[in-house]
């Protein structure tokens, strides 16, 4: 059998979803992406960061000069728009030794060898592989992760709007309470805000807030300043600000990472990245960066395993299960480290606790230090970011840290 009979179907059409398509494309994987909203865009006030080990993997992939164009869409990059199905919301999966067959809403069907499940924080794919494992070996269940393993102690209300007069692009305000804070980020042609409030009490609850609540809670932080001269309260009334607002949640799938071969028949197609594995808060930038690595480690793996390893015969249910455990361990150690420094940064910003503030106001403050503890926490994680084995591109960017995988 060929290697072009081996398809991979990614549910979830976001970002993370998307770099997986086109890291598959250019791997020679044929691929299928079923994203569950009607449009490829929905502009609900989010931003996103991009740190510069993932600058190197969209430069790879011939992206990064239209990202430098933030006013062309990436997916007009996209390899083939055919493959990219909207209004397709996932109801189940069937897992065989021969595939997987991915069935809508809509009534239709879909079939493929693996399911990549970039589907979010509350991931359909993951709440299968969970009911798929725990029907194989009930036993499970008391070490499995729960049925929504995220725990949420922050809040958080996002937004964009018409860059207002000040700040040049590129500018990053943050401003610091107890239990609060807020962060100015300025684009081009827009702006964006955030403002972050602690809990009462920690909830695992999925909790959704209409726009009255973000309205109300926006205006809570109405004379708090943003940038000199510009408080909350002057975007507010802006008539291109468009929001969304949630609880942030936090945590790691675990059981993923853990070996249970008496399960892999059921679960061994299956697999996560991003936002459906691990979910960070966002004051870091964390999360969409740590999603690209998901993909990059993924792909390098499959592209191995289908090209190199056995290229004449398509691998099996357990093969790919093994292959999955195996990216799943190569993650965790860095995803852990960065999961911590995100949960830190939420925790810092809102002087969560009297260390907080005092590390916060008066040690971070200090530039030679901050530079210090940067060099020596942050550098060592971003020049581990992998890159795309597979694809060769001159080294594009460069410092006076070597990278650890650097591009042939």
């Amino acid at each position: 059998m060929s290697q072009s009979e081996f398809k991979v179907i990614i549910v979830g059409g976001g970002p993370v979803g998307l770099v997986a398509a086109h890291a598959l494309h250019h791997a020679g994987i044929d691929f299928t992406v079923l994203e569950q909203h009607e449009g490829v865009f929905e502009d609900v006030g989010a931003s996103v960061v991009i740190f510069p080990h993932n600058l190197r993997v969209l430069y790879q992939l011939g992206l990064k000069e239209r990202l430098d164009q933030i006013s062309v869409p990436m997916v007009r990059q996209f390899a083939a728009k055919s493959r990219y199905q909207t209004g397709r919301k996932l109801s189940d999966i069937e897992v065989t030794d021969a595939g997987v067959r991915v069935t809508c809403a809509d009534g239709s069907a879909h079939s493929g060898s693996l399911v990549i499940g970039a589907d979010g924080t509350y991931s359909n794919v993951r709440s299968i592989i969970r009911r798929n494992a725990l029907e194989s070996d009930p036993k499970l269940e008391a070490s499995w992760d729960a049925e929504h393993p995220w725990l949420a102690t922050y809040r958080c209300l996002w937004a964009s709007f018409r860059r207002p007069p000040g700040p040049d692009p590129g500018a990053n305000y943050e401003t610091h309470a107890k239990d609060r804070s807020a962060v100015y980020l300025t684009g081009k042609d827009r702006a964006w805000i955030f403002l972050y409030e602690k809990l009462d009490k920690p909830t695992r609850e999925r909790v959704t807030y209409d726009e009255h609540d973000a309205a109300a809670f926006a205006r809570s932080f109405a004379d708090w300043p943003l940038a000199e001269g510009l408080k909350v309260d002057d975007v507010l009334a802006d008539t291109s600000f468009v929001s969304g607002m949630g609880n942030l949640d936090e945590g790691v799938a675990s059981s993923l990472g853990e070996l249970n071969p008496g399960v892999a028949d059921r679960i061994g197609r299956l697999v996560l990245v991003g936002d459906s594995w691990h979910k960070f808060t966002p004051n870091a930038g964390l999360g969409l960066n740590n999603g690209i690595q998901d993909v990059v480690t993924l792909s390098n793996k499959l592209r191995s395993l289908l090209f190199e390893e056995n290229p004449r015969a398509l691998p099996d249910t357990e093969t790919l299960y093994a292959v999955a455990h195996g990216y799943y361990s190569d993650r965790s150690e860095l995803l852990q480290a960065d999961y911590k420094r995100a949960a830190q940064a939420t925790r810092l910003a809102a002087r969560e606790t009297t260390l907080h503030h005092i590390l916060e106001s008066y040690v971070f403050s200090i530039d030679w230090l901050l530079g210090l503890l940067v060099n020596k926490t942050v550098a060592p994680l971003v020049k581990a970011g992998r890159v795309l084995s597979y694809i060769d591109a001159a080294e594009y960017f460069s410092g006076l840290i070597p990278w650890d995988h650097r591009l042939s």
